[in-house]
This record gives C-alpha cells, structure tokens and sequence, in this order.
C-alpha cells in the first residue's frame, strides 16, 4: 500500500543511513590529525619523563659511556646555572 513517493522516500532514507555508516567507519580528518598529535605528544612526554628521570640517577643501566659523559655535561651545565 506504500505510494511511490513513500518508497522513494524510504530508499533515500536507507541510501543515507548506508553513507553515514561507511563514514562512521573512516575517522574524520580533524579526528585523525588529533590522534596523530595526541600519539606525537605521548611519545614526547615518555621521552621527557625518561630524561628526566635519568637527570634524578634513576633507569642510568642502559646508558653507555658516551651517554653517562653527555647527561654529566648536560647536570654540571644545569648546575652552573644555579650557582649564578
């Protein structure tokens, strides 16, 4: 009993819904510049809190040589500008 208008109505309707489901299922560029620069700032952060740590004496294991004479250049020069 459904008139053509009514059917074409409902085609659209259900044409519509496939389209917004297919976007659903790919993020918005805005949404995925936002990931990107959430994931660049928690690499960043864990980088800074692992320098930082290693300025406090903690997780110094791994380092090698040249990386130990580094961050004891990088303390003294942080000293020095305490003292001034």
């Amino acid at each position: 009993f459904a008139s053509s208008s009514m059917e074409q109505v409902i085609e659209r309707r259900q044409s519509l819904h496939s389209k917004n489901l297919d976007k659903m299922d790919q993020p918005s560029l805005e949404l995925q510049i936002d990931n990107s620069t959430y994931t660049l700032l928690s690499n960043e952060t864990v980088e800074k809190t692992h320098g930082l740590r290693q300025m406090m004496g903690e997780e110094l294991e791994r380092l090698n040589i040249e990386e130990l004479h580094k961050l004891e250049e990088l303390l003294e020069v942080g000293l020095r500008l305490c003292f001034e």
